[in-house]
């Protein structure tokens, strides 16, 4: 293989991992982050206005959803859809890096 080539398949290779390992860590901190926590969800943050604008929350709303990541973590359905989208951003940051050079 040319080395152009070696160079795009590890330029995109590289953005699916990296990508996808920032998401899966940065998602917790995240939702952590605008009050969704284990004890509930704290007062006076954007989770506590995310609430009262969209009372009633409903099982499996958003404030719902988030409220469960915070409390218990993503899972195995969120953890693979957390690094599912972290790795398409990387790919596409990739696709952005390798035109401009290419």
């Amino acid at each position: 293989f040319p080395i152009a080539i070696m160079a795009s398949y590890l330029l995109y290779g590289s953005g699916v991992v990296v990508g996808g390992a920032t998401f899966l860590v940065a998602a917790p901190i995240v939702v952590s982050g605008i009050g969704f926590t284990a004890g509930g969800i704290a007062g006076g943050s954007i989770a506590a206005s995310m609430m009262s604008m969209w009372a009633p929350t409903v099982a499996g709303g958003v404030v719902a959803t988030l409220q469960s990541v915070g409390a218990a973590g993503l899972g195995a359905t969120g953890t693979a859809v957390v690094s599912s989208v972290g790795s398409v951003v990387g790919v596409g940051v990739s696709a952005a890096v390798d035109a401009l050079y290419n």
